[in-house]
């Protein structure tokens, strides 16, 4: 949220509530307390949407990619409404976008 950087949000498994965040290049100064949101560039979720925030980050040996552990803002437990997103227009967006890459 604090510059436009992109990276790639995932969730291990391990950890509830919390998610890794990779693919975030060395030269970006990524800080625990920095706010973490949706990006225009996801096909999936609108832009601007809060995740969390970066608890942790690290610079694993012989990278060129920051990797960060991010607390979700909503603890999963205490959910009551979530949302299912599916994105009807898929498969033409698929054929799209590759299309326009050859």
């Amino acid at each position: 949220a604090r510059n436009g950087e992109i990276g790639s949000l995932s969730w291990s498994g391990d950890e509830e509530g919390i998610l890794q965040l990779k693919e975030v290049p060395r030269y970006v100064e990524l800080e625990p307390g920095w706010r973490i949101e949706t990006s225009p560039y996801s096909d999936i979720f609108p832009e601007g949407l809060p995740i969390g925030e970066v608890v942790s980050v690290d610079l694993p040996r012989g990278s060129n990619f920051l990797e960060a552990q991010v607390q979700i803002d909503a603890p999963i437990r205490k959910l009551t409404q979530v949302y299912i997103i599916e994105n009807l227009m898929r498969t033409e967006q698929d054929s799209l976008e590759k299309a326009s890459f050859q």
